[in-house]
């Protein structure tokens, strides 16, 4: 949350700074600030997976895009707004403004904005706290709500690749890779603990349906999620019949 309290006339003809003010100067020097674009490993190996499973020129390109020479063809995929901008870069979402006065002329005291920031891994928490404090400057406050926990990717093993044979059951065509997800859940809280943690949404569902979520009438079709239900009980199946033992704590 970032806040501004400012003691001023309550009137709002005087033009002295205010906490309003203050808060929007403060906001529009994060949004005014570059988008530094870096490339996790765990990003690029998904894009020579991606490229591979595309195949010609194109999955061509798209496996060598992080490389100088289609840098130029290739990099409105990465900047702001393109389909792997959250992937590459870390992100600044202003979900919330608020400023609550008792009238409409009245200036308020105090003014916060919510600000949902999404960290790519490798970022470290308090050193991005230290920059954006230092970015927004001395008149706001910065006060983390929630911090997620840092963890690092988990890689693919046996339970990983049963999961893949149970969709690969229900959806014949698919392919199972991993995947840079730009979001958060209780899956670090586990890979955090040192436990091999993978967020798997077996449905399918277009670009439209895709805009619904956290929105107005989010949904997911009846056959789609029956399907995901179908999925995990034949990746249940998959586990009652494998030779497997339980995943054993890892802390390196």
């Amino acid at each position: 949350m970032i806040e501004a309290k400012v003691r001023s006339k309550g009137h709002s003809a005087t033009n002295d700074l205010y906490a309003s003010k203050n808060l929007l100067r403060a906001l529009i020097r994060i949004e005014d600030e570059p988008v530094k674009i870096r490339f996790h490993k765990v990003t690029r190996k998904m894009l020579k997976d991606f490229g591979q499973l595309e195949g010609g020129f194109k999955g061509f390109v798209l496996k060598h895009s992080t490389s100088i020479l289609f840098w130029p063809f290739t990099k409105k995929l990465f900047q702001e707004g393109g389909p792997f901008s959250s992937l590459v870069s870390d992100t600044y979402t202003i979900t919330q403004i608020n400023a609550i006065t008792s009238v409409p002329n009245a200036i308020p005291q105090d003014a916060y904005a919510i600000i949902d920031c999404r960290l790519l891994p490798g970022t470290s928490m308090k050193l991005f706290l230290f920059k954006l404090r230092l970015r927004l400057g001395s008149k706001v406050t910065v006060t983390p709500i929630y911090t997620g926990k840092d963890a690092k990717p988990s890689e693919p093993n046996e339970y990983f690749w049963l999961m893949a044979d149970a969709i690969h059951s229900w959806y014949p065509c698919s392919e199972v890779k991993p995947y840079l997800f730009p979001a958060s859940s209780d899956n670090n809280t586990f890979r955090a603990a040192g436990y091999p943690t993978f967020g798997i949404t077996p449905i399918m569902i277009d670009n439209e349906l895709m805009e619904t979520v956290h929105n107005t009438n989010e949904r997911i079709p009846i056959k789609s999620y029956l399907m995901g239900i179908e999925t995990y009980l034949q990746f249940i199946q998959n586990l009652k019949f494998h030779n497997f033992s339980i995943p054993v704590k890892n802390n390196h």
